[in-house]
Order: structure tokens, then C-alpha cells, then sequence
């Protein structure tokens, strides 16, 4: 609970337009952009918030097993999306499409304590000059039969990593 707590006050406090979209099961779901479309900020911001969010996780201990931490996957997808609301009695917000299916295979075939971003997510970071990427091998995703290039998003360019 304190880590949903802890993820949910990096949106209030974080200083960027967003979309908590929710949860399913255990995972986050962020969204930039939506519904007012901020050009290619949307990928720098939500790249900001997946380093935060990765620091503030790895600084919980599990309170029964004190040497152990929490470890999370992050995967990043920039593309268009489709948004509704959803639901009569308790209406909520939701995006659909490939962007948010691939984003969340990015997250799935993820390495624990990495964000791993999509190559459309890592042009547009590459561009910035603010963030160190590397590259990783090409992910095949098993459903679907398809793959897509992918790096990992390492932190600020010039900052010393503690990822």
C-alpha cells in the first residue's frame, strides 16, 4: 500500500500534464498528453516520472524480509491512443490501442529495476539530449508474434546513474 501511496504522490507533486489512467493487478498506467496533446513533451515527461517513480520503489524494504527491496518493471510506448469513459454506476477514464498494449509488453518483457522504452519513445529522448539510453537487443513478444527494438533508459546525460 505505501508504494501506491508513494507512485500516486509522484503524480501530485511531479510537475507535468498526465493521466493516471489506473491499475491493473500490480501495474501503474501514466500517460502523457492526454487529453491535451503537448507535442513530443509527453515522452520526456513520462520518462522524468519512470526514473522518480524507479528511485522512491528501490528505497522501500519489505517489512518481513528487511535485506530485501521491492523491485519494478517500467516500459514506455510513444503512439497514438483512443480514450473513453467507461462504466455506468462507477464511470472511470481508460485509453486503448496498440500504444497502450505495446507499452505494456515493454513493461512485461522488462528487466527488474530498468525502464525499458520502445525505439519511438527513444527518438524522441534521443533528440533532447537530456537522457543516457542503451541499447537493447530486439524483444519478441510471444502473443502476437511480433518484435520491436527497445533500449533502456539509463537516467539523466551527464548525471551519476543510481539505477
Amino acid at each position: 500500500m505505501r508504494v501506491y501511496c508513494a507512485s500516486g504522490n509522484l503524480l501530485w507533486i511531479h510537475p507535468i500534464r498526465y493521466a493516471r489512467v489506473g491499475t491493473i493487478g500490480d501495474a501503474y498506467i501514466v500517460a502523457s498528453g492526454v487529453p491535451v496533446r503537448n507535442e513530443e513533451r509527453h515522452a520526456v515527461e513520462i520518462a522524468q516520472i519512470a526514473l522518480e517513480a524507479l528511485k522512491v520503489v528501490k528505497s522501500f524494504s519489505v517489512p518481513h524480509a528487511p535485506n530485501e527491496t521491492i523491485r519494478a518493471r517500467i516500459g514506455i510506448h510513444t503512439g497514438p491512443v483512443l480514450a473513453g469513459v467507461l462504466g455506468f454506476k462507477v464511470p472511470y477514464y481508460c485509453l486503448f490501442g496498440p500504444t497502450v498494449s505495446i507499452a505494456a509488453k515493454a513493461e512485461s518483457t522488462g528487466v527488474p529495476d530498468q525502464i525499458q522504452v520502445t525505439q519511438s519513445t527513444a527518438v524522441i529522448l534521443l533528440k533532447t539530449g537530456e537522457f543516457e539510453l542503451k541499447m537493447r537487443d530486439t524483444v519478441f513478444v510471444k502473443e502476437g508474434s511480433y518484435s520491436f527494438p527497445s533500449y533502456f533508459l539509463l537516467g539523466y546525460k551527464g548525471a551519476e546513474s543510481d539505477l
